[in-house]
């Protein structure tokens, strides 16, 4: 897992799989819409489009109070919404 940079920011984790691409945005106290309109608007994913690998979009919502991560979803690859 790193932080991979594009031309329009740093996606906060990138984990490549032989089978998919996952990219991580993960948000302190903001939605889990948030962080994937952010992962889309920038384009994190954009560098593997070129693959034949799923690409999926994962926004995580990490509460400071908490300190703990509260809700995630998942986007692309075929995959629906996922969280806890």
């Amino acid at each position: 897992m790193v932080e991979v940079h594009t031309k329009h920011g740093r996606a906060d984790a990138v984990v490549e799989l032989p089978e998919a691409v996952y990219g991580f945005e993960f948000k302190a106290n903001a939605s889990v819409r948030s962080a994937l309109e952010q992962i889309h608007q920038r384009g994190y994913l954009a560098p593997y489009r070129g693959s034949d690998r799923r690409l999926v979009a994962v926004g995580v919502k990490y509460d400071s109070s908490q300190r703990e991560v509260v809700d995630w979803e998942m986007e692309g690859g075929g995959l629906v919404r996922n969280s806890f």
